[in-house]
């Protein structure tokens, strides 16, 4: 019995050793960055309902070795919002709900609320003009397909995010 335990302590650990040398991150670890990314752009506006890698490539960028995973995603808006379409790049989340005295006037003022909101997301993200100023309104319960590229970085404990690439 003892050296049954002891095998399946060994091929637990080599495993566990075998999945950090691993030539690319996983699928899950692809959707739990995904999941994190629009957690911090949208600050719970959305949430992604299905994540499907689509491809990938191993890079070097400085000597370091990263993996560019891209993926195929439908995210699901949880209130009525303003989101930029994914037009930044390093935001592609980014969404902001409305105040309800902003909301009321939507209808009758409608651009110059939205200049409001942009110049809102502007300043919460530092990011230019060009990328929040084509807002789209969604509708809590809208769905949209996006598609996109994650990196991630190898470390001598397998791999990780590249938020700081």
């Amino acid at each position: 019995m003892r050296t049954n335990v002891s095998a399946g302590a060994f091929i637990m650990g080599l495993a566990l050793f075998c999945s950090a040398c691993s030539s690319r991150p996983s699928v899950s670890e692809g959707r739990t960055k995904l999941e994190a990314d629009i957690e911090r752009d949208s600050s719970g506006l959305m949430r992604l309902l299905s994540f499907e890698k689509t491809d990938g490539v191993n890079r070097e960028i400085s000597g370091l070795k990263v993996y560019e995973l891209y993926y195929r995603a439908e995210i699901e808006f949880v209130e009525d919002c303003l989101w930029t379409g994914g037009s930044d790049a390093s935001h592609p989340f980014l969404a902001l709900q409305l105040p309800p005295e902003i909301e009321a006037k939507v209808t009758n003022e409608q651009k110059e609320v939205e200049a409001k909101v942009a110049e809102k997301l502007r300043k919460r993200f530092s990011i230019t003009a060009t990328s929040v100023d084509k807002n789209i309104r969604v509708k809590k319960g809208d769905r949209k397909q996006v598609t996109g590229q994650l990196l991630f970085k190898r470390t001598e404990r397998g791999w990780h995010p590249a938020d700081d690439i």
